[in-house]
């Protein structure tokens, strides 16, 4: 029996269910900053060791970068220490382990890829028994946190999110900019001097409330989510913003092997509100799916949309209830799929499921409130999966659509209609089609609004 990561497969061996996860990471030398992805080392000499399947899928990935292959670990974080190579991508555990041991003082941890290692045991067959035994253990986060932190040395470089703080800022800048422009102009005219007083004012209010409502957010972080791809058979996320940035946050937690939650928002208002909503909706929804793993909230679609307006409730609570904005609030879905069930729980707060199922396309209607309307009664629906089954969530802005020659409504019954169509087609060539659709509504609406659509593929 020996550990081997979920990429490993040999045919003499059976395998158990993943133990642990780490991800793979970026080493660097100290003075560098934060590192998003390797898509950024583009230029850079990377170190990864030969004959690891991750480091397959990485250089499938990315053909042109300038990877040299290493005999192991040691040998690729002592030439990032001595200038031989630029970087090193290993697993968490691995290489803040490796540089512990080394004592290699002048490198560190600055980035986490988009690839993850998931732990597993690989035992021969003559033992089969024992892969049965193994997968009745089940190691908890909170407990794989805890042997993962005695065992190696995490530390890494944290990301500050200054791009959400220059979109705000920048958003300020151009109010003030506008005030400062239209008193110049109309000062030169006394007669409509009170129109600029009240002008002015309602702008001081506006970034009052913005700056009022921006603390709440105390630095919001990005939540981190696993891959869909590894838990679905297929699926995609098709975003069209209507400004800078979009008000839709889809968010996948996997619970274990077999179950996992699907979290969709939809933020209300426009502009800085649309986006101030949309920084609060990720403060909650943070908050609750902390909860979640926790096991203090349980893993129930509308115990779990409850669970948002509570936190929404409380947040605003603690904040001036006079500066709070008539927008505020969001639009949610929450799905909750077991595979060892093969059930599919949904409920939703104005965000629909559409589904299709035995080559039938079916609508399950949420409830006609959304988070922050002051209602906790939300409505669970389960699906049991008999067949391969693909499951659509769309925002608002999604189903209001106007497209088409004669600018008819992308409707939900337009939208049964075309997925009906998508019957049999991969979830790579449907996003294409939809995309191409919405482009060319857009190009004929005179308005548009926000489009987020979710869609994932499950078979029994």
């Amino acid at each position: 029996m020996m550990t081997v990561s979920d990429s490993w497969n040999d045919p003499k061996y059976l395998y158990t269910k993943p133990i642990l996860s780490s991800p793979v990471v970026i080493v660097m030398t100290k003075d560098h900053s934060y590192v998003d992805s390797v898509y950024y080392l583009q230029y850079d000499d990377i170190a990864i060791v030969k004959g690891y399947r991750y480091a397959e899928k990485i250089k499938k990935k990315y053909p042109d970068y300038h990877f040299h292959e290493v005999k192991n670990v040691q040998e690729g974080l002592e030439g990032v220490a001595t200038g031989k190579y630029d970087a090193m991508l290993s697993s968490m555990a691995l290489a803040t382990y490796t540089i512990e041991r080394m004592q290699l003082n002048n490198i560190q941890v600055v980035g986490k890829t988009e690839f993850n290692i998931k732990v597993l045991f690989a035992v021969k067959k003559e033992m089969a028994p024992l892969v049965g035994i193994i997968n009745k253990v089940t190691i908890g986060e909170k407990k794989a946190h805890e042997l993962l932190r005695e065992w190696t040395y995490q530390k890494y470089v944290e990301k500050t999110d200054y791009g959400l703080i220059a979109e705000l800022a920048i958003l300020l800048f151009v109010i003030l900019f506008m005030a400062l422009i239209l008193y110049i102009v109309f000062k030169k005219k006394s007669q409509k001097y009170r129109q600029i007083q009240d002008l002015l004012s309602h702008t001081n209010s506006e970034i009052d409330d913005a700056i009022r409502y921006a603390s709440l957010l105390d630095e919001p972080t990005l939540l981190t989510s696993d891959d869909m791809t590894t838990f679905f058979n297929d699926s995609f996320l098709l975003s069209k913003p209507k400004n800078i940035k979009s008000t839709a946050y889809a968010h996948f937690l996997e619970l274990d092997h077999d179950q996992a939650i699907l979290i969709l928002i939809d933020a209300k208002g426009e502009h800085i509100d649309g986006i101030l909503n949309i920084l609060f909706g990720k403060k909650i929804l943070k908050k609750v799916t902390g909860q979640i793993k926790k096991h203090r909230v349980d893993a129930n679609p509308a115990v779990i949309l409850d669970a948002l307006e509570k936190e929404l409730e409380y947040q605003l609570d603690k904040a001036d209830l006079k500066s709070k904005p008539n927008t505020i609030g969001f639009d949610a879905a929450v799905i909750v799929i077991n595979k060892a069930e093969k059930t599919l729980l949904y409920a939703g707060a104005n965000i629909p499921l559409f589904y299709m199922q035995n080559k039938e396309v079916k609508i399950i209607s949420a409830d006609k409130h959304f988070i922050g309307s002051d209602t906790d009664h939300y409505t669970n629906h389960i699906i049991q999966i008999t067949e391969t089954a693909s499951f659509y969530l769309l925002t608002r802005g999604s189903i209001d659509q106007i497209g088409g020659e004669q600018e008819l409504l992308f409707s939900k019954k337009h939208i049964k209609a075309l997925l009906g169509k998508f019957e049999g087609h991969p979830m790579d060539r449907q996003r294409n089609t939809l995309a191409q659709m919405i482009q060319s509504s857009q190009s004929n609406a005179s308005e548009i609004n926000d489009i987020t659509i979710v869609a994932f593929q499950i078979a029994p």
